[in-house]
């Protein structure tokens, strides 16, 4: 039997959030928007610690609110449809804390994941890209050589979501290039490690209020317990991290839809043209429902992909199929919002063109569209 019925508790966890997102996330996402220097709003950071979003689905003995994938979802959902921004930062620490939540030891667990529930800021950052190094994985150049008690990491990332406010990196680097994927490794580095630097905001067109930033390794010594999983395996647990990502992302990609379909409703039925409202021209009516029709496809792949995580199910080219159609959508919606906006969407006053931006940017997060037309292709 199919149930697509919420629980009762994920009805009220959902209920909850999206007033809370309402009352406190908008006004401050479209103010440090139209800033020239892009930056977090504290209004982001105060919501990220009071809701402990970083630690949804860390287990409850570990300081988290225990929370399963499809409930994930749906608080991603709600946090994207208030910015992206804040979603695409919760979004990060998750990626950074399923590593250690699926190869760490008990220990490991307890020690990396308190970084998260007890930091100032509830926030961790996954650090694989590089500057020649993105969808090619074994192309990272940053390296971990052995030594005394532990290893050294030298190397760069780039476009690091959280970079300068995270507990911890989330860090893969390789222990034999020579090996390629086989020599990669996945090492926690707390934020405070000497030799670790982060450089200024990246200036992006969209997630702007999302900080991302290069962060160099000079040297950081690398305790050998803060080693994830064994030597070598580093690549395995990324392809199951990003796939898992991937079903978070599309959550974001459909909050993001939905704001922008919200935004274009209200203006549809108050913008008068030609002695009527936009909304009841044919062409208009039928465009909307084209979009909410888009959504709601994208909400239930979200969904799917989810719960086949939450049930260890064959998630990967579900979650691949969830992020390829989520993140389209939320292009084509904003897109097409845009377009009902008219000049008014050009307008600084106006934040549909905001939605635009980071739709645009969700499609290259969590690899590429082609990248998820190369798994779903690769598991027909």
């Amino acid at each position: 039997m199919i149930d697509f019925e919420l629980t009762v508790e994920q009805g009220l966890v959902r209920e909850k959030i999206a007033k809370t997102v309402r009352e406190k996330i908008p006004a401050a996402a479209a103010a440090a928007d139209r800033e020239p220097v892009p930056r977090t709003p504290p209004a982001f950071l105060e919501l990220i610690r009071s809701e402990r979003l970083g630690a949804l689905f860390l287990p409850p003995k570990a300081g988290g609110l225990g929370h399963d994938y499809v409930t994930v979802a749906l608080i991603l959902e709600e946090l994207a449809a208030g910015c992206p921004g804040l979603a695409a930062m919760v979004a990060a620490t998750l990626h950074a804390v399923t590593p250690v939540l699926m190869a760490g030891t008990p220990e490991q667990q307890r020690v990396f994941l308190s970084r998260v529930t007890e930091s100032s800021s509830g926030l961790a950052a996954f650090a694989v890209t590089e500057p020649e190094a993105g969808s090619d994985v074994a192309a990272i150049a940053a390296t971990v050589r052995h030594g005394e008690k532990g290893y050294f990491l030298s190397g760069a990332k780039c476009s690091i979501f959280n970079a300068g406010l995270a507990g911890f990196y989330l860090v893969f680097a390789s222990l034999a290039r020579e090996r390629g994927r086989a020599g990669l490794c996945a090492v926690v580095v707390p934020a405070d490690a000497p030799g670790l630097e982060t450089g200024p905001p990246e200036d992006k067109l969209g997630l702007r209020n999302a900080p991302t930033a290069r962060v160099t390794f000079q040297d950081v010594f690398v305790p050998e317990n803060h080693l994830i999983g064994e030597e070598g395996a580093g690549y395995l647990l990324l392809m199951q991290t990003l796939d898992r990502g991937r079903a978070f992302s599309s959550a974001v990609a459909v909050g993001t839809a939905r704001a922008a379909l919200e935004a274009c409703l209200a203006w549809c039925r108050e913008r008068r043209q030609f002695g009527r409202a936009l909304i009841e021209n044919q062409a208009v009516s039928f465009s909307l429902a084209e979009m909410a029709t888009a959504i709601q496809a994208a909400r239930l792949l979200s969904w799917n992909a989810c719960r086949l995580i939450d049930t260890d199910g064959d998630y990967s080219q579900a979650a691949a199929m969830a992020k390829l159609f989520a993140s389209t959508t939320a292009e084509r919606v904003a897109g097409e919002a845009m377009d009902l906006f008219g000049r008014r969407a050009y307008n600084k006053s106006c934040q549909v063109d905001k939605l635009w931006r980071d739709a645009k940017t969700i499609t290259t997060v969590e690899g590429t569209l082609n990248v998820q037309r190369m798994v779903i292709a690769s598991l027909l």
